[in-house]
């Protein structure tokens, strides 16, 4: 099964399965993302949800429910970029600013086997390199 879900950004084509996940999977585990992507995240998935709800009025399959979002953004543990974190007892992750938008992090993962080789995954989303007056660009040479 899925152990955690590392969230890069706050749009909808990296958030909008979340609700979904939680409500008709069954998803309990953590949901690892930054302060401003769960705002971001919170409102983003509300209003796709009341605007099928308005193009789409006699559905009956929406993805997901608003007590759905509700539930899944309690789930949300917020990181901070530059500060580790545990995944499990030999894995670590780490997040940087990716750029992208506001909020947008790439995770850098290592995992630490009991052989003291290291084998680290670096998985960036979306990344912007390109610095601008409100969001700096990737900071992929930490």
């Amino acid at each position: 099964g899925i152990s955690a879900v590392l969230v890069t950004h706050f749009h909808l084509d990296h958030v909008g399965g979340l609700p979904w996940l939680v409500e008709t999977l069954g998803y309990n585990g953590p949901i690892f993302m930054t302060e401003t992507t769960r705002v971001m995240c919170d409102v983003g998935l509300k209003d796709m949800l009341k605007q099928t709800k308005q193009r789409l009025p006699n559905a009956e399959n929406i993805l997901f429910s608003r007590a759905a979002i509700e539930h899944m953004l309690r789930m949300v543990t917020v990181i901070e970029p530059h500060k580790p974190f545990r995944l499990g007892p030999d894995l670590t992750a780490t997040a940087f600013h990716a750029g992208h938008v506001p909020g947008a992090v790439m995770f850098f993962l290592a995992f630490h086997p009991a052989l003291d080789c290291i084998v680290s995954v670096l998985y960036t989303g979306d990344v912007s390199t390109n610095f601008d007056r409100t969001i700096p660009g990737c900071d992929l040479a930490q």
